[in-house]
């Protein structure tokens, strides 16, 4: 199956919902990275769920250091075939911005971000 990109995190589908995921940068889907993205795989499997990854666009550091200098290890492009080389089902690229950076980080885990879904 190929991997499905999903850009927002407000009013997803049905069928965006109910994966497990890894949180995190993905910047070169290193070794760490991959050690993620293995962890959730294994959750994925036990409960027959897809496989999916959050990373967010643009990288957090630009949000909340506007003055430190842009860094991207991979194009988008790259990341995707990385990712589905992995066997990643679905990347939620979610857009980092203000809306995103307020919730504190159990709001975020529990998806209470604008009031929940």
């Amino acid at each position: 199956m190929a991997l499905t990109v999903i850009k927002d995190w407000r009013d997803l589908t049905a069928e965006a919902k109910g994966a497990s995921v890894a949180i995190g940068a993905f910047d070169g889907v290193h070794r760490g990275h991959q050690a993620v993205i293995d962890a959730a795989r294994t959750v994925a499997t036990e409960r027959g769920l897809p496989l999916g990854v959050v990373s967010f666009d643009p990288h957090p550091r630009r949000w909340f250091q506007p003055a430190a200098a842009p860094f991207r290890l991979m194009s988008h492009g790259q990341m995707e075939r990385a990712l589905e080389d992995l066997g990643v089902d679905r990347l939620y690229r979610v857009p980092f911005d203000g809306e995103m950076a307020a919730p504190s980080d159990q709001a975020f885990a529990l998806n209470e971000l604008g009031g929940g879904s």
